[in-house]
């Protein structure tokens, strides 16, 4: 039923709102009442995805208020789009929160941590099941709250205050967007209602062709800045700076896959114009992210540029008519992204315990890493499987949506897409499969492979929960746990070919003709991604292992751009500051004044000119009256004399002529 969609959100907000108002006086029951929510959370999402998956949508509304007699509503909608979404949100959140609940337990502000995780699971729970745009713009702008203070978690650190500020910004520029797309779609078909707008759509494209051009350019801005696609990709590896099991959520199934989301949500009503941008973009920051991530030496914010340039994958996917392979690759990322990003977590953990005490380094430098396959085994095992997944090998979940994606592109520049400038679509998606199994086999390489004596880490020096450097099982499972969940019978019995599966079959429901017919690229496709990625796997391992802790120079221009960017940025805005201080605000005192000097004329005038002439003949009036009254005495003395006074004025005035 749809009330229990809603009591899973209910579930997360209301534990969440009890931690961050009672504080840390419930410290001691702090993780289990956060991870018992988020199960609960997921068995009623899962039980919603039993129930409704490959049935008839559904969905109920609720009146919220009136604006001049027309009605506003909220409501959820469930169609097999959003129960995917519901079920893979506390899919993957329940094994970061148990994650977290034993990585975090030092942190002074335990219970504020997980109330604010649980208040961006729920945003996100909400967003999914929003059946009208209005209270999926409340949902969003929560994700964006929850994700601004959890980024700047410890915000006693500097980078961490920045990279909360930048995320925060260049959000707001997304919602601008998403703002106009709402009033555009309002004037366009006088409803917010997404099923009713998804209806509509076909007529609406031919009749109000320039507002419904408008609402997709703001829900492709929207999109582009929530899960940082190009140019508004660099809050995303800056985002680092916030705690593990938060970079874990947040590029998995939450903040950065809200505006994909978005995207797939409102799919039909996005113009072909609209589409084709989309898939400039997908594909631009797909190959972008995947050069910056090159010669990045921090192993997380390698991961971070990862999600950039898979989500691009995403975003290529809607703009080539394939949203279908799209929502598959948004499904399949979450999981091995999450586990790899817990896996990072669990190198921090354990060399952070390992350095020579003399020396203060950075666990997170790749640079001083090195040989941690044979101290934490079973880390590496969990690893090589979600890496396996993300660079699309065979057997993985990334491999079959992966060459989904490839496939749609190369019908799509082959067909209604065509035209030669087409052709570099393809041609970057391709590129970026070898781009990507170079820079995650530089990453295996520099933090598991060679020997441990290369760094200045010594994690068979440290003697944990035993004798053993190894993670405990309440850290270890979460990890494994998501990186099976890339293994491919996930998403279909087939290790070939994702098409016959349950999920791509469920999804078409949806989105009809959303998984384009690959033909004969069935058969020579798979076999060049394999070889681009095991080129790129090739290559990869032959990076030099850098001997020095220096930071190597960048001359990637990718690179440039994450690194001068904030710089660039900050310079316009002072510029602006400074011509809104010199120019706009001297003009404003300046005209100000002239405005002051003209009404104290204004009133001058008016108080001896206008007034004055006024007041004057008021008084001439008053005069003459008074000596009519005078006239008027009732004695007869009085009319004598006036009586004479007019005689002799009369006579006066014939001698004068």
């Amino acid at each position: 039923m749809p009330y229990l969609a809603a009591y899973a959100v209910l579930l997360p907000l209301l534990v969440g709102a009890l931690l961050l108002l009672t504080g840390e006086r419930l410290r001691f029951v702090t993780g289990g009442l956060a991870v018992g929510a988020v199960a609960g959370s997921l068995a009623l999402a899962l039980t919603v995805f039993a129930q409704h998956w490959n049935a008839a949508p559904a969905g109920t509304t609720w009146a919220w208020f009136n604006v001049g007699g027309q009605p506003f509503t909220v409501g959820l909608w469930l169609d097999n789009l959003s129960v995917a979404l519901l079920a893979l949100v506390p899919l993957v959140a329940f094994p970061v929160f148990v994650f977290a609940a034993k990585y975090m337990r030092h942190e002074a502000r335990y219970a504020a941590f997980f109330g604010q995780l649980l208040l961006f699971v729920a945003a996100m729970l909400a967003l999914v099941l929003a059946r009208d745009l209005l209270a999926a713009v409340v949902a969003w702008e929560l994700v964006g709250f929850a994700s601004w203070l959890l980024i700047g978690f410890w915000f006693t650190k500097p980078e961490a205050a920045t990279a909360a500020r930048q995320a925060f910004l260049l959000n707001r520029l997304g919602d601008l967007g998403l703002f106009v797309a709402i009033g555009a779609l309002r004037a366009a078909a006088g409803t917010l209602d997404l099923p009713a707008l998804t209806a509509a759509a076909p007529q609406l494209l031919t009749s109000q062709p320039a507002l419904l051009a408008l609402a997709g350019a703001g829900l492709l801005l929207a999109a582009v800045a929530k899960s940082g696609q190009w140019p508004l990709t660099p809050w995303l590896p800056d985002a680092m700076a916030g705690p593990t099991p938060v970079s874990a959520l947040l590029h998995a199934a939450t903040l950065v896959a809200a505006g994909a989301y978005l995207l797939l949500r409102t799919y039909p009503l996005l113009p072909a114009e609209v589409r084709a941008a989309a898939a400039i973009i997908g594909a631009s920051t797909a190959l972008w992210a995947a050069l910056a991530a090159q010669r990045e030496t921090d192993l997380k914010r390698v991961l971070a540029y990862s999600t950039a340039s898979q989500l691009g994958y995403v975003f290529l996917g809607v703009g080539i008519g394939a949203p279908v392979a799209a929502a598959l690759h948004l499904l399949a990322h979450a999981a091995f992204k999450a586990s790899l990003f817990l896996n990072a977590g669990l190198v921090t953990h354990a060399v952070g315990h390992a350095a020579a005490p003399d020396k203060m380094v950075d666990p997170q430098d790749m640079r001083l890493l090195g040989g941690l396959r044979h101290a934490l085994p079973r880390t590496f095992a969990a690893y090589v499987l979600a890496a396996a997944a993300l660079v699309g090998l065979p057997l993985t979940t990334g491999f079959l949506t992966k060459e989904a994606l490839l496939a749609g592109t190369l019908v799509w520049a082959g067909g209604a897409g065509g035209g030669g400038i087409a052709w570099l679509v393809p041609l970057a998606a391709l590129g970026t499969v070898g781009l990507t199994a170079r820079y995650m086999a530089r990453h295996g390489k520099l933090i598991f492979g060679g020997s441990e004596a290369r760094g200045v880490f010594r994690i068979s020096q440290v003697h944990e929960a035993g004798s053993r450097a190894e993670a405990p099982l309440a850290l270890l499972l979460p990890v494994t746990g998501l990186a099976a969940l890339a293994l491919w019978l996930t998403l279909a019995p087939n290790p070939l070919h994702v098409a016959p599966g349950w999920a791509a079959r469920g999804l078409l429901m949806p989105f009809p003709g959303g998984l384009p017919e690959v033909g004969g690229l069935a058969v020579w496709l798979p076999l060049l991604s394999v070889a681009l990625v095991g080129g790129g796997v090739w290559w990869g391992l032959q990076a030099p292992v850098p001997a020095t802790i220096a930071r190597p120079a960048r001359i990637s221009l990718a690179v440039f751009w994450h690194q001068r960017a904030p710089a660039a940025a900050l310079g316009l805005a002072r510029i602006v500051a400074r011509f809104d201080h010199v120019g706009l605000d001297r003009q404003v005192l300046r005209f100000g004044k002239t405005v002051v000097v003209v009404a104290k004329l204004t009133a001058w005038t008016d108080r001896r000119v206008v007034d004055g002439a006024v007041h004057r003949l008021a008084a001439a009036l008053g005069g003459l009256g008074r000596l009519a009254r005078a006239a008027q005495s009732g004695q007869t003395q009085g009319y004598y004399r006036w009586a004479v006074a007019a005689l002799l004025g009369a006579v006066a005035w014939v001698a004068t002529r």
